[in-house]
């Protein structure tokens, strides 16, 4: 069946990426955020690895999530071999494929068992770190790009920057990432850890006597900055740190804490569920984002935190990140890896008049640019587009 025998039909795609919900990461937020957006308006299926479990098959929120067994990773690159087996079959019931990149096992997949599958790439950042692997994954993630019809990316950053994309600019769209401000502050929860966690002799007493309250979330790997956070919130005073997010540097972070002897006001809650994460930022009184390489190459949960109407501290990287949050406007940008400045935003931070002037600055920045119904609507074009336009 092709195209022309199919107008009346909704566009069956086909969401190819490591993980999904519930697994906290900017990446698995977008593929969530397409995936129940788009659910009613397509057929969604996602193809995802479980994260060193079994195969499994569920609907979540109107999306077939398919997971194929993965029992192990290497690199934080999920290895299986079922995906293969399963994205032959899932691809065949597709009109397109939307593959979020860097990926190494889907770019794989996509070229020995998609066949000639019309294919859309979302592009959320370069290699950065493992040179090495760059290196050899480069040819591979090329091949990709040159067979990609359209290829996304949430700013212009995300282009100019890439060394990838040079060659591909002609294929690329600007869709900025999207949020419903509204509807992601009413799935808070009515208490957090952050309220759990206070200090007792502090509930009686003035606002100006408990100390500030900051927020991080996302995976601890190194090129997040945690390391650097801590270092910085040992430099202040008056300042707890709430952790949200689990990974390889968990433990270490952990002593870190301990030998700078900030323990006591450092607090790891792993990943709670999503109302809980919610009711974290309600709670806090900024949220800080130290990442260090542009791996980061945009930061949604800034998008959240400003959702709530809180300040962020970023960090100058040549990424989307600055430019979701702004200096002076929405929060405080410092130079990555700055331990010294860091720790001066923070302390910058206490200061409650300027959270207010920022918070409310972060909350009209979100309100008025970052839109989830215009994302929405331009990544459908663009996969129709990458489908050959079915409803023209």
């Amino acid at each position: 069946m092709g195209p022309e025998d199919r107008t009346d039909k909704k566009l069956r795609v086909l969401q190819l990426n490591k993980y999904y919900a519930p697994v906290i990461g900017g990446v698995e937020k977008v593929a969530e955020e397409i995936g129940r957006g788009l659910s009613e308006r397509t057929e969604m299926t996602v193809l995802v690895c479980n994260r060193q479990g079994p195969a499994a098959e569920e609907e979540r929120d109107g999306v077939r999530v398919v997971r194929a067994a993965s029992p192990r990773s290497v690199l934080g690159m999920p290895l299986s071999f079922s995906y293969f087996i399963r994205l032959r079959r899932l691809a065949r019931e597709a009109d397109v494929l939307l593959l979020h990149e860097p990926f190494p096992l889907g770019d794989v997949a996509v070229l020995l068992r998609a066949g000639k599958k019309p294919l859309a790439v979302w592009w959320h950042s370069d290699i950065v770190r493992q040179k090495r692997w760059r290196f050899l994954y480069g040819p591979l993630q090329r091949k990709i790009l040159n067979r990609a019809s359209v290829i996304l990316a949430a700013t212009q950053a995300h282009v100019d920057f890439s060394e990838a994309l040079e060659e591909f600019r002609g294929k690329c769209r600007i869709i900025p990432f999207g949020i419903d401000a509204a509807a992601f502050r009413a799935g808070a929860a009515s208490c957090s850890p952050l309220q759990e966690l206070k200090d007792p002799s502090l509930l009686s007493a003035p606002a100006s006597a408990s100390p500030l309250k900051l927020l991080f979330v996302g995976r601890l790997v190194p090129y997040k900055g945690v390391e650097i956070l801590l270092r910085a919130l040992a430099l202040t005073e008056e300042i707890d740190l709430y952790i949200v997010g689990k990974g390889p540097l968990g433990e270490s972070l952990r002593g870190l804490a301990v030998s700078l002897g900030i323990e006591e006001r450092v607090h790891f809650l792993g990943e709670p569920e999503d109302p809980v994460l919610k009711a974290c930022y309600r709670d806090c009184g900024a949220f800080v984002l130290p990442s260090v390489t542009k791996n980061e190459a945009f930061g949604l949960v800034q998008m959240e935190a400003m959702a709530f109407g809180k300040p962020v501290v970023n960090t100058a990287l040549p990424s989307g990140v600055p430019w979701v949050s702004l200096h002076g406007q929405s929060g405080m940008t410092v130079p990555p890896g700055d331990v010294d400045a860091l720790a001066g935003a923070l302390e910058a931070l206490k200061d409650g008049e300027l959270r207010e002037r920022l918070g409310r600055g972060a909350l009209e920045r979100v309100e008025t640019e970052f839109s989830m119904g215009i994302m929405l609507e331009r990544v459908l074009a663009a996969l129709e587009e990458a489908a050959g336009s079915l409803k023209d």
